[in-house]
């Protein structure tokens, strides 16, 4: 029985070619096979042909998410480089304000130890 399954028998079971378009054969056998692709040639062609056109729309609809796509992404670069310049711009006046204040600092600081200098002077001669 194996080999009547698996070998060249003509009443072996068989699907049409076109299956996966949609032929639904039913009861094929191996030796039918010939002649069903015959008898169903403008069958199987309208097959091809409602899936080629399937695949076509799909083909388009997909160029057209992709175009959108591309267009949000390029939109998104632009709007995180304005948002980036924005914050750098931000960052650079924060520093530029401590960078200030150090200075003003070691100026005041620089000051005290002149003027503790000054005074710790003026108290040694007083007290000599």
């Amino acid at each position: 029985m194996e080999a009547h399954v698996a070998g060249p028998c003509a009443m072996r079971p068989a699907e049409c070619p076109f299956r996966a378009l949609g032929c639904l054969a039913p009861g094929l056998v191996q030796g039918e096979v010939a002649s069903h692709l015959e008898e169903a040639r403008d069958a199987h062609l309208q097959l091809a042909m409602a899936r080629l056109l399937q695949q076509d729309q799909e083909l388009s609809e997909l160029r057209q998410a992709m175009t959108e796509m591309r267009a949000a992404a390029e939109t998104t670069a632009a709007t995180s480089a304005s948002a980036a310049a924005s914050t750098i711009a931000g960052l650079q006046k924060k520093i530029a304000a401590l960078e200030a204040g150090q200075a003003a600092a070691q100026a005041a600081a620089k000051k005290s130890a002149a003027q503790a200098k000054d005074t710790t002077a003026a108290l040694a001669t007083r007290l000599a």
